[in-house]
């Protein structure tokens, strides 16, 4: 699969069990999940789930995506993570609710390093 939002869609009726549910999930309708799951299956001439009493569950095949697709949530979520981290993004005010006592002598240093790190943060 190229396209990331095919693994979420994968994740999504795994973790959820229901198209319902993993429609609120992905924030689209159960027919739209039936719909991409179905190209899905056309797409690799497999099926992927399987329809059980109460929703839908993996097939082996569909076992193989799912863990390939945590894989690749694992790797979106640490380049997002390291995006949102990165000192170029970080700027804006921050309101420390604290007392005088704490700043002045235990975070003193700290704050101080702080503002080294992140100048755009006021």
């Amino acid at each position: 699969m190229k396209d990331w939002n095919d693994y979420a869609l994968i994740l999504a009726l795994h973790r959820s069990i229901t198209l319902r549910a993993a429609a609120v999930a992905l924030g689209t309708t159960h027919t739209t999940v039936a719909r991409r799951l179905a190209l899905l299956e056309k797409q690799y001439s497999a099926s992927i789930f399987e329809r059980i009493p109460g929703g839908y569950r993996a097939t082996p095949f569909g076992e193989q995506l799912v863990a390939t697709a945590m894989q690749v949530e694992n790797v979106v979520r640490e380049s997002e993570r390291l995006y949102c981290t990165s000192n170029e993004k970080l700027a804006g005010p921050i309101t420390l609710s604290l007392g005088e006592p704490m700043s002045q002598f235990l975070l003193a240093k700290e704050l101080g390093e702080f503002t080294r790190l992140y100048p755009s943060i006021k």
